[in-house]
């Protein structure tokens, strides 16, 4: 029995959609995830609004772009991030199927309700500091 933790690298998974010159081009499914951190050197908070494409008034924006997050079936934790619409990738050597980042899609149900959200759409994201 092996009774140790495990790091994997995180792959991106575009499987129903394909919006060519975006981050969610096919051509990015099983493209390894680069890590990034969003430092400021001028403010204290740092804020990541999904659903909008830019800062409430008051707010800069740092960067903006996807919601991803692991899928919703898959056992194991996962959390949503905001994926930078100009995001690099790395090197992959094909597809591990240990951890994956899908875009998010909004489903107007219960207490989510459209508009201002559009059912089934893929959710845009933004990263603001205050």
């Amino acid at each position: 029995m092996n009774n140790h933790a495990y790091v994997f690298g995180a792959q991106f998974v575009m499987w129903k959609i394909d919006i060519k010159g975006t981050l969610l081009d096919k051509k990015y499914t099983s493209k390894g995830v680069s890590c990034s951190v969003c430092k400021t050197s001028k403010t204290s908070s740092v804020i990541m609004i999904p659903g909008r494409k830019e800062c409430y008034a008051g707010m800069t924006k740092e960067y903006g772009g996807y919601l991803m997050s692991g899928y919703h079936a898959h056992a194991g934790a996962s959390q949503y991030i905001c994926v930078d619409a100009n995001a690099d990738t790395c090197a992959s050597s094909g597809t591990s199927w240990r951890k994956l980042l899908y875009p998010v899609e909004s489903v107007c149900e219960g207490t989510l309700k459209c508009p201002p959200y559009i059912n089934g759409a893929e959710m845009t994201c933004v990263v603001c500091s205050m």
